[in-house]
């Protein structure tokens, strides 16, 4: 069993249950089965350049990350930048709970204590080598993204995820349903370049974004990411893509494309931004009844990247992989 255990987790999440409820059980569990010492960190700001490993006096040898896909994204972020021969333990306490969940670490049910499940997990599981992805130089475990339905992952607040879990994410799904594809030109491996105008592009490490199976082909441990492009044309493409994410069924014939790849370039092409046909929808509606009407077209330059649940900055997006980066207790 490990000594020296660093526990970092973010005070100030709404997402995270209170620490009063989790943090005593967690280090009376832990110390039962250790002979060393339990140390706290807290964080404010995941996305902050400040290292969580900053101000230690003694030499960890487990690093627990206790909250949601933003924190522990931090977690792994630092660990491989100064550590990356350092074990994670994972902790998830937020919404979407991705990383934990695609590794297997809790059962995905209403019956399931992720909490409980995670604990043992620390304590009997082994260290797992697993793929990271790195964004304009940011770490990345689970995916970036960009685009309309990335944008919609930024948008519910805390409190929200806090009350309605995943379905704060639907419903800013939804909303921005209506919202104008963006044009983009993507390049793969340095090789492949094409455009396509979607309404959202996810590079993803993993195969479950929480609302269905986005990629069946994505694994944690394969050396490549997955290129998910989303591109409804029609209401029925919208109705395809709303029940392909809500059944975890990958049809043929919904409007998504997926390719594998260790490198991805993402630019936004320099033209005119056509509506989506909902906008246009709703336009005729308002002439009908003599309503404003929004304009029929805007220009955009750069739109705004998603990772792991978190905006951060903007295009263009220089994506790799980085295979077998760290490694992370998971179920034997």
């Amino acid at each position: 069993m490990f000594k020296n255990i660093l526990i970092v987790f973010n005070p100030n999440s709404s997402s995270l249950i209170n620490s009063d409820q989790w943090l005593g059980k967690v280090v009376y569990t832990l110390n039962k089965e250790i002979d060393g010492f339990i140390c706290l960190k807290t964080i404010v700001n995941p996305l902050s350049c400040e290292s969580v490993f900053d101000n230690l006096d003694i030499e960890i040898d487990l690093v627990i990350a206790a909250g949601g896909d933003g924190t522990i994204r931090k977690v792994i972020e630092d660990t491989y930048n100064r550590f990356p021969n350092l074990p994670i333990g994972l902790l998830p306490l937020g919404t979407g709970n991705q990383l934990a969940r695609n590794l297997k670490i809790f059962d995905d049910n209403i019956l399931s204590n992720p909490l409980e499940s995670s604990i043992k997990n620390i304590i009997n599981g082994k260290p797992k080598k697993i793929d990271l992805g790195l964004m304009n130089g940011r770490i990345f475990a689970v995916a970036c993204g960009v685009g309309p339905l990335s944008d919609a992952i930024l948008i519910p607040e805390a409190s929200d995820k806090a009350v309605w879990k995943m379905l704060a994410y639907v419903s800013s799904m939804i909303g921005n349903l209506a919202v104008a594809p963006i044009p983009l030109r993507i390049t793969l491996n340095d090789e492949e370049t094409f455009c396509v105008t979607a309404s959202g592009v996810f590079v993803s490490n993993v195969g479950d974004l929480g609302l269905g199976m986005l990629s069946p082909a994505a694994s944690i441990e394969d050396g490549l990411l997955d290129l998910c492009i989303l591109t409804p044309n029609d209401f029925i493409d919208y109705l395809d893509l709303g029940f392909h994410f809500t059944s975890g069924f990958v049809g043929s014939s919904a409007p998504y494309y997926v390719k594998q790849a260790n490198k991805v370039l993402i630019e936004v092409e320099h033209k005119i931004l056509k509506k989506s046909p909902l906008e246009n929808a709703k336009n005729k509606f308002k002439e009908i009844f003599h309503l404003n009407t929004t304009p029929n077209s805007k220009t955009i330059t750069e739109t705004t990247c998603m990772i792991d649940g978190d905006g951060l900055g903007v295009t263009p997006m220089e994506i790799s992989v980085l295979p077998a980066a760290i490694s992370i207790i998971s179920p034997v």
